[in-house]
């Protein structure tokens, strides 16, 4: 961790003791990688739920649903411009 911060929070013991136990079960270096490594995923899992978000608002949208049937019918051809 050439490039760290430290940073400090405050949990109940429960928390702590899933930590703990997630470091040891899974070989983790640290508590700290442990939190690392969930905000990461939990940032990964965010953006997913962003993305099918969208998806959805795009798939009932009329107007984008036209459009995309308009350019699906493109066969690929060369155009001249």
């Amino acid at each position: 961790m050439a490039n760290s911060t430290k940073i400090t929070f405050t949990a109940n013991p429960e928390i702590k003791d899933i930590l703990k136990s997630l470091k040891e079960e899974y070989g983790f270096k640290s508590i700290s990688a442990v939190i690392e490594d969930a905000i990461k995923k939990y940032k990964e899992e965010k953006e997913v739920l962003k993305w099918e978000k969208g998806a959805q608002i795009a798939a009932n949208d009329e107007e984008y649903q036209k459009f995309c049937q308009e350019w699906s019918s493109d066969v690929g051809g060369l155009h001249e411009y």
